[in-house]
């Protein structure tokens, strides 16, 4: 009985030994950080085609989630303005790239107002949305908000 005690405690204590260095090991997600109407959104790095400068060309009677489309190396590729989709007040800046993204709905274009950066975070420190945005899958640090473009861009005819 005594020997059995044992074996469930050392059971134990190695499951949490490997549980904490799983931890102490997590890999990083490799995002990119776009900034829109003064708030923070990141998406994935492996969704990014290129950042491109904000040659937009104005569509006459769109939404106004759409902000005109742009020719990509030969290819006419819609632009959304991110801060009209996620139903932001722009701020007065003018667009200052466009980020080209991979959807499942082929290269989306996606107005921002700063020059994207790199961003890292442990998928631990991803917290649930509270906003109750499907397009948001949680935040980072309490106000850096994970973007499904997918979702994002899932009820728009482009």
């Amino acid at each position: 009985m005594e020997q059995d005690l044992t074996q469930q405690l050392l059971g134990e204590r190695a499951k949490r030994l490997a549980r904490e260095n799983l931890e102490d090991h997590e890999i990083p997600l490799e995002m990119v950080l776009l900034q829109v109407a003064g708030e923070k959104y990141v998406l994935e790095l492996t969704r990014l085609k290129a950042v491109l400068a904000a040659e937009i060309a104005p569509l006459p009677l769109v939404p106004s989630s759409v902000a005109g489309m742009m020719n990509v190396r030969g290819e006419i590729v819609s632009v959304l303005d991110l801060a009209a989709l996620l139903r932001l007040e722009r701020s007065s800046k003018e667009a200052v790239a466009v980020v080209l993204a991979d959807t499942k709905y082929g290269a989306i274009g996606l107005r921002v107002e700063a020059i994207p950066e790199l961003y890292q975070a442990l998928p631990s420190q991803l917290m649930p949305a509270l906003s109750g945005r499907e397009a948001i899958k949680g935040i980072f640090q309490g106000s850096v908000a994970w973007l499904d473009v997918d979702v994002l861009c899932g009820g728009l005819d482009l």
